[in-house]
């Protein structure tokens, strides 16, 4: 069995040195198959079950999982969305703390950069819904952080840093802000993040 597009990732960014080692951490709860880049990781997420998959390139790891119910109008993915959102939710927190990565994102059809992909180009969409470490920004980063977001997000404190979420289905609170505006903001982070990133 294949999994098939459109999908929803969980991608981390947690630097090539550190990729075996992660790869290492998700074996431990999550039996993996193959080798390389890519791996069958059944029940890795837990939305579409044994086709579930680990991919790495340049840094980034990324846990994927079908993600047909977040396509579309949201007035129209409601109920499926909002369950299959906590589900996506849940791991997607549990791995940032498992993994310990700079930064992470939940995405669907779209790729997380890394940290050069974004210097070179920062008009990025993956900071919608997304886990940034601590130790990533300095105080006056993480100010400026604050400043773009305002208080119409979800922002919720996690041991190693926060999760961010302008999506109404990955958080808790069902807190977001329309899909324009999420672009705009996420493209606003990644320029900060290209200049101010301490890996």
């Amino acid at each position: 069995m294949m999994l098939n597009a459109p999908f929803l990732e969980l991608a981390y960014f947690v630097g090539e040195a550190n990729l075996k080692q992660a790869i290492d951490k998700v074996r431990i709860e999550t039996p993996l198959e193959g080798a390389g880049q890519k791996f069958m990781a059944p029940g890795v997420i837990g939305i579409a079950g044994p086709v579930e998959q680990l991919a790495v390139r340049g840094g980034v790891m990324e846990l994927r999982t079908e993600g047909e119910a977040f396509c579309g109008e949201p007035s129209r993915l409601k109920p499926r969305a909002r369950a299959l959102g906590n589900i996506a939710y849940s791991k997607f927190v549990h791995f940032a703390g498992l993994l310990n990565p700079v930064y992470g994102t939940i995405l669907v059809e779209y790729s997380l950069e890394s940290p050069g992909e974004l210097r070179r180009d920062s008009r990025s969409l993956a900071f919608q819904n997304f886990y940034l470490a601590k130790r990533a920004l300095d105080e006056r980063s993480l100010s400026a952080l604050h400043e773009i977001l305002g208080d119409r997000v979800y922002v919720g404190a996690l041991p190693g840093g926060v999760y961010i979420s302008m999506t109404t289905y990955f958080n808790q609170a069902a807190k977001g802000i329309a899909s324009v505006e999420a672009q705009a903001i996420s493209v606003k982070i990644a320029e900060l993040l290209a200049r101010s990133l301490r890996e």
